[in-house]
């Protein structure tokens, strides 16, 4: 009996050791192990998922918290779908690092898991309207006037006239009918035809001649005022109305030399109508008095 009770000492004795390391028997064996509830020990292996909360720090140091659990991130710490100073509270990251022994967890890497928005594209601005066609210039108006020439001023080709009242002027391009421009004179019916100009003239496309001068050959006498006289004795050149005349070696003056002739003289004037329609004087007298 001795025996076996001693036996039985000694088997309680070593199991002992073996109900220490196996801990409480009514302890759950499907509880979470350490690293999913927390209670790691300092150097274990991390991994969580959540959302962000309480951020603080400057990059790269930062702090914040995931279900309860501070994390902390350093210089060697890696970020993926996002940049460290990207990270905001309410993000969802997944978390994996090293525990640390103030229970904070060391993150070696942070993986940020919700969905970033892609950056709206600026709208492409509207293309500006092309600018407006610059509309066609009008063509100029047409202009006719008929009537006698006065204050004939100007040289060939260019000459600038009245026409009952409407201001005329020619230029290289102006067709002139039934005469040359040099034998315009005040006083002669024409005919114009041409454009109607800014300041209210007209530039002249044509001037037709209508009063019908002697023809060339016949003999003319006309009395009247001397005007733009030019030349030289004997050979001048003058109007008296509007008519042109010449004189030349063969012409004979009256009641004053050829020398004495000035503008504004009164002269009876007798000649041959030549080609051009001006006078070839055969004699010029002078009637006014002196």
């Amino acid at each position: 009996m001795m025996r076996d009770a001693y036996r039985a000492a000694i088997v309680a004795v070593a199991m002992l050791p073996l109900v220490a390391c196996t801990g409480n028997s009514n302890s759950d064996p499907t509880a979470p192990t350490g690293i999913e509830a927390g209670g790691q020990t300092s150097g274990a292996q991390v991994e969580m998922r959540g959302a962000i909360a309480a951020l603080s720090g400057s990059c790269p140091s930062l702090s914040f918290t995931i279900n309860g659990q501070r994390i902390v991130t350093s210089g060697a710490t890696t970020f993926d779908r996002t940049a460290c100073a990207d990270l905001r509270n309410g993000q969802t990251v997944e978390i994996t690092g090293v525990q640390q022994s103030g229970g904070s967890v060391l993150a070696s890497r942070v993986h940020r898991e919700d969905d970033v928005a892609a950056p709206t594209p600026a709208p492409n601005p509207p293309a500006p309207n092309p600018p407006a066609p610059n509309p066609p210039a009008p063509n100029p108006p047409e202009a006719e006037v008929k009537g006698v020439i006065a204050g004939l001023s100007g040289a060939c080709p260019s000459v600038s006239f009245t026409v009952a009242g409407q201001p005329v002027v020619t230029n290289g391009s102006t067709r002139f009918d039934g005469g040359a421009c040099g034998d315009l004179r005040n006083g002669q019916t024409v005919e114009v035809e041409g454009v109607r100009q800014g300041d209210g003239s007209i530039l002249a496309n044509k001037v037709e001649r209508e009063d019908e001068p002697p023809p060339a050959g016949q003999e003319v006498e006309i009395t009247g005022t001397t005007a733009g006289l030019s030349g030289g004795c004997p050979n001048l050149s003058f109007t008296v109305g509007t008519d042109r005349v010449v004189t030349n070696g063969s012409t004979r003056f009256d009641d004053a030399a050829c020398g004495d002739l000035r503008n504004g003289q009164r002269v009876e004037v007798q000649g041959m109508r030549q080609a051009d329609r001006s006078i070839l004087a055969t004699r010029v007298k002078r009637e006014d008095d002196r």
